[in-house]
């Protein structure tokens, strides 16, 4: 008995850590074939284990499971007595739906219910506009479009956390030019992060809430950097989005009208700089820096970050590489940890370098950072995003999806060469038409019927 116990807890922990893997380090396009590989296994262990509640959650959590497995195991852990805080939210949301629903939009709330219910119930339940129906083999590929949910992210709350208002305006646009084309919604609960099920109801289009990977008849959708703008993208969002190439980027811009890029532009700035609004709550005080002979500002990001995965250099190895080429100047680099980075590897990390003459850490406002700077290195942080709503000069050492007006360090020579000769009057003329080109073309208006309608249109082509 004893070895059975400690086999099915190893076999416990090897799963979590194979999902582990498989959301945050892997490439997204082999993911979910790296998830499958191990799927009999897994499903297996779940079988055997109905009352493990931590079993249960990983089934739930496993996007290449079959969805009557996911469901199954969704009800095991509604339905259970104990062992509740180990439940995934979209159970805890689901038991107190009365409670939990007075935070959602009213126009959400029946896509929202019916996702928690779809994955509780046997029955399966369709959308279109306000009409609630039961799937029917009349719902097909034609006419049914299959949306993956985090419920969570439709909470609006009396603080509105910006990428949860992002996520309730983008989708109620989706749900209007979804009934406008005759269309039924099939919402389903997403079992994880970033990873789409792709043999769910084979054939449909699918729409996964942040997600990511290039997959035939699929958009993501995740907010795009600023409050009122989204991805609603073919392969995901940030550097994993459908990136155009320079020479048509080029071509784009090349026929844009100033007056209309300005006008644009003066727009954008107004609302998120001159506003010092961003992506995460910033302090009001504005803070007394002292100016150096060059200041650099170093946004950091959560280390668990998807989009992590897509560095040149890991971010703690570039800070200390900017550092070593300031040593013996008097220039600073200014780090501002992100706001949900609580990891003790990070803590442990700024405690290190706390010493440095040459650094300080501040939990300023992003927008006075930059401004304070010179230059602002990141990954491939929103904040290099913002930096170039300033049009002030970015160093990323990660792929990014607005390199277009960056230099990007690829490896460790490149980074102490940009250190030292970066440009410091990047063209803002340039950056300017590229902002337009980005909230236009590459992401979108969450209210833009017009643009979104678009992109619905070629999901079902």
């Amino acid at each position: 008995m004893h070895d059975e116990i400690t086999k099915t807890s190893r076999d416990l922990h090897n799963w979590s850590s194979w999902l582990s893997t498989c959301t945050i380090q892997v490439s997204p396009n082999i993911a979910y074939e790296t998830l499958k590989q191990e799927t009999i296994q897994y499903l297996r262990l779940s079988d055997a284990h109905p009352n493990d509640a931590n079993i249960q959650k990983l089934c739930v959590s496993t996007a290449c499971f079959p969805l009557n497995q996911r469901k199954r195991a969704a009800k095991r852990l509604f339905n259970a007595s104990n062992d509740r805080s180990v439940a995934p939210t979209f159970i805890s949301l689901a038991r107190e739906w009365d409670q939990f629903s007075k935070s959602v939009d009213h126009k959400l709330r029946p896509l929202v219910k019916i996702a928690l219910g779809n994955m509780l119930s046997a029955q399966l339940y369709v959308l279109r506009g306000r009409n609630i129906t039961e799937k029917t083999e009349t719902h097909s590929a034609e006419n049914t479009i299959v949306v993956y949910l985090q419920p969570r992210y439709f909470s609006i709350e009396k603080d509105i956390f910006t990428p949860h208002w992002n996520s309730s305006e983008l989708m109620k646009t989706l749900l209007s030019v979804i009934e406008s084309k005759g269309l039924y919604v099939l919402p389903l609960v997403l079992p994880l992060t970033n990873i789409l099920p792709e043999d769910d109801f084979p054939g449909f289009p699918k729409i996964g809430h942040h997600t990511t990977g290039n997959r035939t008849k699929c958009l993501h959708l995740k907010i795009a950097y600023l409050k009122e703008y989204a991805y609603l993208d073919n392969w995901g969002f940030g550097p994993f989005s459908q990136c155009r190439d320079q020479a048509t980027i080029e071509s784009y811009i090349s026929k844009l009208n100033s007056k209309k890029v300005e006008a644009f532009y003066s727009q954008l700035f107004s609302k998120y700089c001159s506003s010092r609004e961003s992506k995460f709550g910033q302090p009001e005080t504005r803070l007394a820096l002292e100016k150096k002979a060059l200041n650099i500002f170093f946004p950091m990001q959560t280390p668990n970050d998807t989009v992590m995965q897509a560095a040149f250099i890991n971010q703690y190895r570039s800070i200390e590489i900017v550092l070593h080429e300031l040593e013996g100047t008097e220039n600073l680099l200014i780090i501002k940890r992100h706001p949900y980075d609580q990891s003790a590897e990070t803590t442990e990390f700024l405690e290190t370098i706390s010493a440095n003459r040459n650094c300080i850490v501040s939990d300023g406002n992003v927008h006075d950072l930059i401004q304070h700077c010179e230059v602002t290195f990141c990954v491939n942080s929103g904040v290099g995003m913002e930096a170039i709503l300033h049009l002030k000069p970015v160093i990323t050492v990660g792929m990014c999806d607005y390199n277009f007006v960056t230099e990007t360090a690829r490896n460790e020579s490149d980074l102490r060469r940009l250190v030292n000769n970066f440009n410091p009057k990047p063209d803002s003329n340039k950056m300017k038409a590229f902002i337009y080109y980005f909230f236009h073309k590459h992401a979108c208006h969450v209210h833009d019927h017009e643009e979104i309608s678009l992109r619905v249109s070629e999901l079902l082509e």
